[in-house]
Protein backbone atom coordinates (compact mmCIF):
# COMPACT_ATOMS: atom_id res chain seq x y z
CA UNK A 1 0.00 0.00 0.00
CA UNK A 2 1.10 3.55 -0.66
CA UNK A 3 0.66 6.90 0.97
CA UNK A 4 0.31 9.48 -1.76
CA UNK A 5 1.09 12.70 0.09
CA UNK A 6 0.52 15.21 -2.65
CA UNK A 7 -0.56 15.50 -6.23
CA UNK A 8 -0.07 18.95 -7.70
CA UNK A 9 -2.21 19.84 -10.66
CA UNK A 10 -2.44 22.84 -12.96
CA UNK A 11 -0.25 25.80 -13.75
CA UNK A 12 0.96 26.70 -10.25
CA UNK A 13 3.98 25.10 -8.62
CA UNK A 14 4.08 24.32 -4.95
CA UNK A 15 4.36 21.72 -2.26
CA UNK A 16 0.73 20.65 -2.25
CA UNK A 17 -1.56 22.06 -4.91
CA UNK A 18 -4.95 21.08 -6.23
CA UNK A 19 -5.40 17.57 -4.91
CA UNK A 20 -4.16 16.13 -1.64
CA UNK A 21 -4.60 12.50 -0.79
CA UNK A 22 -4.08 10.87 2.59
CA UNK A 23 -4.71 7.20 2.06
CA UNK A 24 -3.77 4.24 4.23
CA UNK A 25 -6.08 1.23 3.95
CA UNK A 26 -9.45 0.17 2.50
CA UNK A 27 -12.20 1.93 4.44
CA UNK A 28 -12.79 5.52 3.39
CA UNK A 29 -14.50 8.64 4.62
CA UNK A 30 -15.64 11.46 2.35
CA UNK A 31 -16.14 15.08 3.32
CA UNK A 32 -19.15 16.89 1.86
CA UNK A 33 -20.13 20.52 2.19
CA UNK A 34 -18.10 22.05 5.05
CA UNK A 35 -18.57 19.41 7.70
CA UNK A 36 -15.62 17.78 9.40
CA UNK A 37 -14.76 14.25 8.32
CA UNK A 38 -12.78 11.59 10.14
CA UNK A 39 -11.55 8.13 9.23
CA UNK A 40 -9.48 5.44 10.91
CA UNK A 41 -8.36 3.72 7.71
CA UNK A 42 -8.13 6.17 4.84
CA UNK A 43 -9.41 9.32 3.19
CA UNK A 44 -9.59 10.96 -0.22
CA UNK A 45 -9.78 14.76 -0.33
CA UNK A 46 -10.15 16.96 -3.39
CA UNK A 47 -11.87 20.17 -4.48
CA UNK A 48 -14.85 18.22 -5.80
CA UNK A 49 -17.21 15.91 -3.92
CA UNK A 50 -17.82 13.88 -7.08
CA UNK A 51 -14.09 13.42 -7.72
CA UNK A 52 -13.41 12.50 -4.09
CA UNK A 53 -16.20 9.95 -4.27
CA UNK A 54 -14.53 8.38 -7.32
CA UNK A 55 -11.26 8.03 -5.42
CA UNK A 56 -13.02 6.59 -2.38
CA UNK A 57 -14.73 3.94 -4.50
CA UNK A 58 -11.36 2.96 -5.98
CA UNK A 59 -10.08 2.29 -2.45
CA UNK A 60 -13.17 0.27 -1.64
CA UNK A 61 -12.49 -1.84 -4.74
CA UNK A 62 -9.04 -2.71 -3.41
CA UNK A 63 -7.00 -0.05 -5.18
CA UNK A 64 -4.06 1.64 -3.52
CA UNK A 65 -3.38 5.33 -2.95
CA UNK A 66 -1.87 5.86 -6.39
CA UNK A 67 -4.88 4.23 -8.05
CA UNK A 68 -7.13 6.57 -6.08
CA UNK A 69 -5.01 9.59 -7.01
CA UNK A 70 -5.16 8.78 -10.72
CA UNK A 71 -8.91 8.20 -10.72
CA UNK A 72 -9.55 11.35 -8.70
CA UNK A 73 -7.35 13.40 -11.02
CA UNK A 74 -9.23 12.33 -14.13
CA UNK A 75 -12.56 12.94 -12.39
CA UNK A 76 -11.43 16.46 -11.45
CA UNK A 77 -10.79 17.12 -15.15
CA UNK A 78 -14.55 16.84 -15.52
CA UNK A 79 -16.00 18.23 -12.30
CA UNK A 80 -13.51 20.97 -11.35
CA UNK A 81 -10.89 21.54 -14.10
CA UNK A 82 -9.27 24.48 -12.32
CA UNK A 83 -8.14 21.99 -9.66
CA UNK A 84 -7.09 19.24 -12.03
CA UNK A 85 -7.18 18.84 -15.78
CA UNK A 86 -5.71 16.89 -18.70
CA UNK A 87 -4.53 20.08 -20.39
CA UNK A 88 -2.06 21.01 -17.64
CA UNK A 89 0.57 19.25 -15.60
CA UNK A 90 1.82 18.71 -12.09
CA UNK A 91 3.83 16.70 -9.61
CA UNK A 92 3.22 13.57 -7.54
CA UNK A 93 5.09 12.65 -4.37
CA UNK A 94 4.67 9.00 -3.38
CA UNK A 95 5.82 7.30 -0.18
CA UNK A 96 5.57 3.50 -0.44
CA UNK A 97 4.94 1.91 2.94
CA UNK A 98 6.83 -1.26 2.00
CA UNK A 99 10.22 0.28 2.76
CA UNK A 100 11.01 1.62 -0.68
CA UNK A 101 12.30 5.18 -0.87
CA UNK A 102 9.89 8.05 -1.60
CA UNK A 103 9.46 8.80 -5.30
CA UNK A 104 8.67 12.02 -7.13
CA UNK A 105 7.00 12.11 -10.56
CA UNK A 106 7.41 15.30 -12.59
CA UNK A 107 4.77 15.82 -15.25
CA UNK A 108 4.76 19.59 -15.46
CA UNK A 109 4.09 21.25 -18.78
CA UNK A 110 7.07 21.86 -21.05
CA UNK A 111 7.72 24.70 -23.45
CA UNK A 112 7.21 23.81 -27.13
CA UNK A 113 10.43 23.03 -29.00
CA UNK A 114 10.05 26.15 -31.14
CA UNK A 115 9.73 28.52 -28.15
CA UNK A 116 12.13 31.44 -27.92
CA UNK A 117 13.22 33.67 -25.05
CA UNK A 118 11.75 36.70 -26.85
CA UNK A 119 8.31 35.24 -27.56
CA UNK A 120 6.65 37.50 -24.96
CA UNK A 121 8.54 40.68 -25.93
CA UNK A 122 7.68 43.38 -28.45
CA UNK A 123 10.01 44.72 -31.16
CA UNK A 124 11.65 47.05 -28.62
CA UNK A 125 12.37 44.15 -26.28
CA UNK A 126 9.75 45.18 -23.73
CA UNK A 127 7.40 42.71 -22.09
CA UNK A 128 3.95 42.71 -23.67
CA UNK A 129 1.52 43.17 -20.80
CA UNK A 130 -0.87 40.24 -20.75
CA UNK A 131 0.70 38.79 -23.84
CA UNK A 132 1.83 35.62 -22.09
CA UNK A 133 -1.47 35.02 -20.32
CA UNK A 134 -4.28 35.58 -22.78
CA UNK A 135 -3.38 33.71 -25.92
CA UNK A 136 -2.17 30.39 -27.28
CA UNK A 137 1.50 31.32 -26.77
CA UNK A 138 1.05 30.77 -23.04
CA UNK A 139 0.15 27.10 -23.41
CA UNK A 140 2.77 24.50 -22.50
CA UNK A 141 2.84 20.91 -23.71
CA UNK A 142 0.43 19.12 -21.33
CA UNK A 143 1.86 16.53 -18.97
CA UNK A 144 -1.02 15.26 -16.85
CA UNK A 145 -1.90 12.20 -18.92
CA UNK A 146 1.75 11.12 -19.20
CA UNK A 147 2.17 11.57 -15.46
CA UNK A 148 -0.87 9.46 -14.66
CA UNK A 149 0.30 6.72 -17.05
CA UNK A 150 3.79 6.67 -15.49
CA UNK A 151 2.38 6.58 -11.96
CA UNK A 152 0.13 3.69 -12.94
CA UNK A 153 2.97 1.77 -14.57
CA UNK A 154 5.20 2.17 -11.53
CA UNK A 155 2.74 1.90 -8.64
CA UNK A 156 -0.80 1.11 -9.82
CA UNK A 157 -2.57 -2.10 -8.85
CA UNK A 158 -5.92 -1.90 -10.66
CA UNK A 159 -6.41 -1.95 -14.42
CA UNK A 160 -6.04 1.40 -16.21
CA UNK A 161 -9.62 1.32 -17.48
CA UNK A 162 -10.94 0.95 -13.93
CA UNK A 163 -9.31 4.28 -13.08
CA UNK A 164 -10.39 6.32 -16.11
CA UNK A 165 -13.89 4.94 -16.72
CA UNK A 166 -15.49 6.87 -13.80
CA UNK A 167 -14.34 10.15 -15.38
CA UNK A 168 -15.72 9.08 -18.76
CA UNK A 169 -19.07 8.37 -17.12
CA UNK A 170 -19.10 11.73 -15.33
CA UNK A 171 -18.40 13.58 -18.58
CA UNK A 172 -20.88 11.68 -20.74
CA UNK A 173 -23.73 11.37 -18.24
CA UNK A 174 -23.07 14.73 -16.63
CA UNK A 175 -23.04 15.85 -13.00
CA UNK A 176 -25.14 18.26 -10.95
CA UNK A 177 -23.39 21.64 -10.73
CA UNK A 178 -24.44 22.65 -7.21
CA UNK A 179 -22.22 25.56 -6.03
CA UNK A 180 -20.10 25.35 -9.19
CA UNK A 181 -22.95 27.00 -11.10
CA UNK A 182 -22.20 30.41 -9.58
CA UNK A 183 -18.54 30.42 -10.58
CA UNK A 184 -19.25 29.00 -14.02
CA UNK A 185 -21.83 31.70 -14.74
CA UNK A 186 -19.34 34.36 -13.65
CA UNK A 187 -16.62 33.04 -15.96
CA UNK A 188 -19.02 32.68 -18.89
CA UNK A 189 -20.23 36.25 -18.41
CA UNK A 190 -16.67 37.59 -18.70
CA UNK A 191 -15.58 35.30 -21.52
CA UNK A 192 -15.48 36.34 -25.16
CA UNK A 193 -14.39 32.87 -26.28
CA UNK A 194 -17.11 31.33 -28.43
CA UNK A 195 -15.67 27.81 -28.13
CA UNK A 196 -15.62 28.01 -24.34
CA UNK A 197 -19.25 29.13 -24.38
CA UNK A 198 -20.16 26.28 -26.71
CA UNK A 199 -18.62 23.70 -24.39
CA UNK A 200 -19.54 25.12 -20.98
CA UNK A 201 -22.44 27.44 -21.72
CA UNK A 202 -26.10 26.64 -21.13
CA UNK A 203 -27.88 26.92 -24.47
CA UNK A 204 -24.69 28.26 -26.02
CA UNK A 205 -24.09 30.68 -23.16
CA UNK A 206 -27.41 32.50 -23.46
CA UNK A 207 -28.86 31.20 -20.18
CA UNK A 208 -27.60 31.08 -16.60
CA UNK A 209 -26.81 27.74 -15.02
CA UNK A 210 -28.82 26.77 -11.94
CA UNK A 211 -27.32 24.75 -9.07
CA UNK A 212 -29.75 21.93 -9.91
CA UNK A 213 -28.68 21.76 -13.57
CA UNK A 214 -26.63 18.87 -14.94
CA UNK A 215 -23.53 19.67 -17.02
CA UNK A 216 -22.72 17.18 -19.78
CA UNK A 217 -19.30 17.42 -21.48
CA UNK A 218 -19.51 15.29 -24.60
CA UNK A 219 -16.26 16.42 -26.23
CA UNK A 220 -14.29 15.78 -23.04
CA UNK A 221 -15.99 12.43 -22.65
CA UNK A 222 -14.82 11.36 -26.10
CA UNK A 223 -11.27 12.48 -25.32
CA UNK A 224 -11.29 10.58 -22.04
CA UNK A 225 -12.58 7.50 -23.87
CA UNK A 226 -9.56 7.62 -26.17
CA UNK A 227 -7.27 7.92 -23.15
CA UNK A 228 -9.14 5.08 -21.47
CA UNK A 229 -8.71 2.79 -24.46
CA UNK A 230 -5.25 3.81 -25.71
CA UNK A 231 -3.40 5.31 -22.75
CA UNK A 232 -0.64 7.68 -23.90
CA UNK A 233 -1.57 7.26 -27.56
CA UNK A 234 -5.10 8.38 -26.77
CA UNK A 235 -3.78 11.85 -25.97
CA UNK A 236 -0.30 12.40 -27.44
CA UNK A 237 -1.02 11.01 -30.90
CA UNK A 238 -3.99 10.28 -33.13
CA UNK A 239 -7.22 12.27 -33.03
CA UNK A 240 -6.57 14.16 -29.79
CA UNK A 241 -3.11 15.27 -30.92
CA UNK A 242 -4.55 16.36 -34.26
CA UNK A 243 -7.23 18.43 -32.53
CA UNK A 244 -4.66 20.09 -30.25
CA UNK A 245 -2.34 20.83 -33.17
CA UNK A 246 -5.17 22.34 -35.22
CA UNK A 247 -6.23 24.57 -32.31
CA UNK A 248 -2.65 25.77 -31.86
CA UNK A 249 -2.44 26.58 -35.56
CA UNK A 250 -5.74 28.46 -35.41
CA UNK A 251 -4.68 30.54 -32.41
CA UNK A 252 -1.03 31.12 -33.27
CA UNK A 253 0.38 28.77 -30.64
CA UNK A 254 3.64 26.84 -30.89
CA UNK A 255 2.64 23.30 -29.86
CA UNK A 256 2.93 20.76 -32.68
CA UNK A 257 2.29 17.04 -33.07
CA UNK A 258 6.04 16.55 -32.61
CA UNK A 259 5.93 18.36 -29.25
CA UNK A 260 3.14 16.10 -28.06
CA UNK A 261 4.82 12.92 -29.25
CA UNK A 262 8.12 13.92 -27.61
CA UNK A 263 6.65 14.64 -24.17
CA UNK A 264 7.76 12.35 -21.33
CA UNK A 265 7.01 12.42 -17.63
CA UNK A 266 10.09 11.73 -15.51
CA UNK A 267 10.90 10.24 -12.12
CA UNK A 268 13.11 12.42 -9.91
CA UNK A 269 14.62 12.01 -6.48
CA UNK A 270 12.66 14.02 -3.90
CA UNK A 271 14.27 16.76 -1.84
CA UNK A 272 15.21 15.34 1.56
CA UNK A 273 15.85 17.48 4.62
CA UNK A 274 15.58 17.29 8.39
CA UNK A 275 13.62 19.42 10.83
CA UNK A 276 14.03 18.81 14.56
CA UNK A 277 14.54 15.09 14.08
CA UNK A 278 11.88 14.61 11.42
CA UNK A 279 12.59 13.56 7.83
CA UNK A 280 11.14 16.00 5.31
CA UNK A 281 10.55 14.81 1.73
CA UNK A 282 9.31 17.30 -0.83
CA UNK A 283 9.41 18.43 -4.44
CA UNK A 284 12.74 18.87 -6.27
CA UNK A 285 13.22 21.30 -9.18
CA UNK A 286 11.61 22.29 -11.46
CA UNK A 287 9.28 22.84 -8.51
CA UNK A 288 10.52 25.60 -6.25
CA UNK A 289 8.44 24.60 -3.25
CA UNK A 290 10.51 21.75 -1.86
CA UNK A 291 13.85 23.54 -1.77
CA UNK A 292 12.28 26.76 -0.48
CA UNK A 293 10.41 24.92 2.27
CA UNK A 294 13.49 22.97 3.36
CA UNK A 295 15.65 26.09 3.45
CA UNK A 296 13.10 27.94 5.56
CA UNK A 297 12.70 25.05 7.99
CA UNK A 298 16.48 24.84 8.36
CA UNK A 299 16.55 28.53 9.30
CA UNK A 300 13.58 28.28 11.67
CA UNK A 301 15.24 25.35 13.45
CA UNK A 302 17.66 27.84 15.01
CA UNK A 303 14.88 29.65 16.91
CA UNK A 304 12.76 28.59 19.87
CA UNK A 305 9.35 29.73 18.64
CA UNK A 306 7.61 28.35 21.72
CA UNK A 307 9.65 30.72 23.85
CA UNK A 308 8.84 33.77 21.73
CA UNK A 309 5.11 32.98 21.80
CA UNK A 310 2.57 32.07 19.16
CA UNK A 311 2.07 34.97 16.74
CA UNK A 312 3.88 37.42 18.95
CA UNK A 313 5.61 40.28 17.16
CA UNK A 314 8.97 38.53 17.64
CA UNK A 315 7.72 35.20 16.28
CA UNK A 316 6.05 36.89 13.33
CA UNK A 317 9.23 38.83 12.59
CA UNK A 318 11.31 35.63 12.62
CA UNK A 319 8.92 33.84 10.25
CA UNK A 320 8.67 36.81 7.87
CA UNK A 321 12.44 37.25 7.67
CA UNK A 322 12.87 33.51 7.14
CA UNK A 323 10.40 33.55 4.26
CA UNK A 324 12.03 36.64 2.75
CA UNK A 325 15.37 34.88 2.61
CA UNK A 326 13.84 31.67 1.33
CA UNK A 327 12.10 33.44 -1.52
CA UNK A 328 15.17 35.55 -2.30
CA UNK A 329 17.16 32.35 -2.82
CA UNK A 330 14.30 30.95 -4.87
CA UNK A 331 14.32 33.93 -7.21
CA UNK A 332 18.10 33.98 -7.56
CA UNK A 333 19.03 30.32 -7.90
CA UNK A 334 16.09 28.12 -8.86
CA UNK A 335 14.90 27.15 -12.32
CA UNK A 336 14.43 24.12 -14.53
CA UNK A 337 17.17 21.68 -13.55
CA UNK A 338 17.08 20.14 -17.03
CA UNK A 339 18.55 23.37 -18.40
CA UNK A 340 20.48 25.08 -15.59
CA UNK A 341 22.77 24.05 -12.75
CA UNK A 342 21.28 24.71 -9.32
CA UNK A 343 23.77 25.13 -6.45
CA UNK A 344 23.44 22.69 -3.58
Amino acid sequence: MFRCFSLGMGRRAGVVIGLSLVVVYGTTALAQDHRNATSTHGMVVSRSVEASDVGARILEQGGNAVDAAIATAFALAVTHPSAGNIGGGGFMLIHPSDGRAPTFIDYREKAPLSSTKTMFLDEQGDYVDGGSRKNHLYVGVPGTVAGMVLAHEQFGSLAWTELVTPAVTLAEDGFVLNQLAVGLNRVLERSNNDEFKRVYGKSGGDELWLPTDRLVLGDLGRTLRRINELGLDGFYSGETADLLHEEMQRGGGYITREDLKAYEAVIREPIHGMFRGYDIYSSPPPSSGGISLTLMLNMLENFDLRATGRWSSETTHIIVETMRRGYANRAKYLGDSDFIDIPT
